[in-house]
C-alpha cells in the first residue's frame, strides 16, 4: 500500500515508475460497470480507491488517461474502511478466475 497526501505530483511524477503499466483499476461509484465485466490482462493489478466522497472529476480522468479502467463496487456507495478489503477482496477473486481460463 501506498499513501501520498497529494494527488497530482504523484499520477505526473510517481505513478508510472512505481506502478508500471498492467492491469489498473478505478474503484469509482461512477464506473460504468462491474469488475467482472472487465478481463484482466495481466495476473497482478494496481487498484484505486479514492478518498470518502470519492475521486473528483478531474482526479477520475486523470486517472482514465492513465489506463485506469472505472468499475463499480455496487449501487451503494462504501465508506473507504469497508470499500478497500471489499475491493481488494473482489479484485483477487477477480485476477484468480481471470488466471483459470
Amino acid at each position: 500500500m501506498l499513501v501520498r497526501r497529494f494527488f497530482k505530483p504523484f499520477v505526473e511524477d510517481e505513478l508510472d515508475p512505481v506502478f508500471p503499466a498492467r492491469t489498473r483499476l478505478l474503484a469509482h461509484p461512477a464506473g460504468a460497470a462491474p469488475l467482472e465485466t472487465l478481463a484482466p490482462a495481466d495476473p497482478l493489478a494496481t487498484l484505486a480507491v479514492g478518498p470518502e466522497g470519492g475521486w473528483t472529476p478531474y482526479e477520475a480522468e486523470e486517472l482514465r488517461r492513465r489506463a485506469f479502467q472505472p468499475f463499480t463496487l455496487g449501487a451503494r456507495v462504501l465508506r473507504v474502511d469497508a470499500a478497500v478489503p471489499y475491493a481488494v477482496g473482489q479484485v483477487e477473486l477477480w485476477l484468480r478466475a481471470g488466471a483459470s481460463r
